[in-house]
């Protein structure tokens, strides 16, 4: 009896943390710039391609809370859209809600919103 409770025990601290891991960004590619535009346009705002602010980003990105959001649809749009580049390659979309209290990016293909404490600087 207490190898099967033991058991049970196990598979589901397993699914737990599996289930954990499925919820981080992890962009382990080697993101070389960083392209920041107007939600719903073309409209480039700015390029960042300072390894120490790449780096930083992509840090706080991989360790941060994230959430499921199961409709995208209820969502307000975001304020701009990021691209993560390798070179001429784009490795992931996000989108990016800045506010002062909070930053956060969502991955609308996974429907996972990752709130971090990191601005981008827009300026």
């Amino acid at each position: 009896m207490l190898k099967i409770k033991l058991i049970i025990e196990l598979l589901l601290l397993l699914s737990v943390i599996s289930g954990c891991q499925t919820n981080n960004l992890n962009l382990d590619q080697s993101v070389t710039s960083i392209v920041i535009y107007e939600w719903g346009s073309n409209k480039q705002i700015k390029a960042i391609d300072d390894p120490k602010t790449i780096d930083n980003l992509v840090s706080e990105l991989n360790a941060a809370r994230a959430e499921s959001v199961s409709d995208t649809g209820d969502i307000a749009s975001p304020d701009y859209r990021i691209l993560f580049m390798n070179g001429e390659d784009s490795l992931k979309e996000l989108g990016y809600y800045s506010s002062e209290a909070e930053d956060r990016y969502i991955d609308v293909k996974k429907e996972m919103l990752y709130v971090i404490d990191y601005s981008l600087p827009l300026e």
